[in-house]
């Protein structure tokens, strides 16, 4: 029998406004049922998120800060959790600098680590009222703090989409983030490897870029620029080379400076000193952890190597088997190529925000084309794409507005599922260790390791 009380509920529920299905909240849950799925899948196969030379540190910064009140992080380098490592010393690129009493060097920023806390409190009042060890490496810490992580990522990827709400429409955003995440290895490095820093520098990032966007649709809100300056002040602490993809924010700043001196004073002064405080708190914690001062922690590990300057590997960087970020995931050479033609068939004043996004990708690569480890190392793809993807995301957006006709939208979605598969294979590929040597693999080798993937796992289905 149907009672009044069923009735009521039933009017509850019918109440409930649940997400469109192109709204940016909607794009968070999908993004995050995803990344608990690659999440689930990783722990399954490695047993641990505390592995990796990279990532064990960032973690380190955490860690010791919250378990120990200090940046001293030997004890965190030589604990023997599992799945960790154990660091050699007194080697270019294969160990860590130690201090004049054998302290071991945390050469890593520290940005990471203040996203992590959250995720870490958690982690702790879970240890303490679970009965697990309050050591900061138990299951509660681990899990919580990757999770946290990967929470980020989704809501980068839902500010991202509610960021391009007046430059496309809501469902190529929705398709272009939600395309950039699956067919690029920001999906690696957010279920997979948590801990490096660059699913906080994506969320970063994706802030700055809503920010930037809606003060340049009203450039004297002054509750924005202050947000626009702490955002500022986590960018350069996460990972000093963002710095460049401030430029962002100029097309708003141009606005400003054109009403008057003093406005500019007052909105942009906050935004330049954050930069100038987030430097000086990387400085100040070097400072602490080597005991003398050093201002690129990066180029003590590695016999003064940093910039060159005079030598960018420029097509290497895009193309190469090595570290090519174009060859492993072409959606980031898409959406740029996105951002150039919006760049030329946009009109209005629109176009400067445009050219400020297709600046802040140009500026990205070419500066990290000059680095010593411009491949990024042991990295899945080449990593350092993902702190440039939320611009690019615009790119892929734009083009996807374009596509009006039922054959063209058909070949965007055709273009996202290939890169998305396309991705998720050569994951399997580099998680297991089937991928052609990175200096000797090229598009077609790319391609072969794919199809064997494919043959191997369909050889296994029962």
């Amino acid at each position: 029998m149907f009672h009044f009380a069923d009735a009521q509920r039933a009017r509850s529920f019918a109440r409930l406004k649940l997400p469109r299905r192109w709204s940016p909240l909607s794009l968070v849950i999908v993004v995050a049922f995803l990344s608990l799925l690659v999440w689930g899948a990783a722990l399954s196969y490695y047993g641990s998120f505390f592995r990796g030379w990279d990532a064990q540190l960032y973690y380190a910064h955490l860690r010791s800060a919250m378990m120990d009140g200090d940046l001293d992080a030997t004890n965190e380098i030589q604990s023997l959790t599992p799945g960790k490592r154990v660091f050699e010393t007194g080697k270019s690129w294969g160990g860590l600098p130690t201090t004049e009493d054998g302290r071991l060097v945390n050469i890593y920023t520290v940005g990471s680590a203040v996203l992590g806390i959250p995720g870490f409190a958690i982690g702790h009042g879970v240890a303490l009222t679970t009965g697990q060890p309050t050591d900061g490496y138990s299951r509660p810490y681990e899990f919580a703090v990757t999770l946290w992580y990967a929470l980020l990522v989704a809501l980068g990827c839902g500010v991202l989409a509610s960021a391009m709400r007046l430059w496309a429409s809501e469902r190529a955003a929705w398709l272009a983030v939600l395309g950039l995440f699956t067919g690029t290895n920001l999906l690696y490095y957010t279920g997979v490897l948590p801990t490096m820093n660059h699913a906080p520098s994506f969320f970063v990032v994706s802030v700055l870029l809503w920010l930037g966007l809606r003060l340049f649709e009203d450039p004297r809100r002054g509750r924005l620029w202050f947000a626009s300056a702490l955002t500022t002040f986590m960018l350069v602490a996460v990972r000093p080379t963002d710095a460049v993809m401030l430029v962002v924010l100029c097309p708003a700043a141009w606005r400003v400076i054109r009403t008057g001196w003093r406005p500019s004073l007052i909105y942009g002064l906050p935004v330049v000193f954050a930069i100038f405080a987030a430097a000086c708190v990387q400085i100040l914690v070097w400072r602490a952890v080597f005991g003398r001062w050093v201002f690129n922690g990066y180029s003590e590990w590695a016999d003064g190597a940093g910039f060159d300057f005079s030598n960018p590997m420029l097509p290497e960087i895009l193309f190469s088997g090595q570290g090519g970020g174009w060859l492993y995931h072409p959606l980031f050479g898409v959406g740029f190529l996105g951002l150039l033609a919006a760049c030329v068939l946009s009109k209005g004043p629109g176009r400067g925000v445009w050219i400020a996004l297709a600046l802040g990708v140009t500026l990205h690569i070419g500066l990290y084309s000059c680095w010593v480890s411009w491949d990024s190392g042991d990295s899945f793809g080449n990593r350092i794409f993902i702190n440039c993807a939320p611009l690019c995301a615009f790119g892929l957006a734009w083009l996807i507005d374009r596509a009006r006709r039922p054959l063209a939208v058909s070949f965007c979605v055709s273009l996202l599922v290939v890169a998305s598969i396309s991705n998720v294979l050569l994951m399997a590929g580099f998680v297991k260790g089937t991928l052609p040597a990175r200096e000797q693999a090229d598009l077609r080798s790319l391609i072969d390791a794919q199809w064997q993937t494919v043959r191997k796992t369909l050889s296994q289905t029962p």
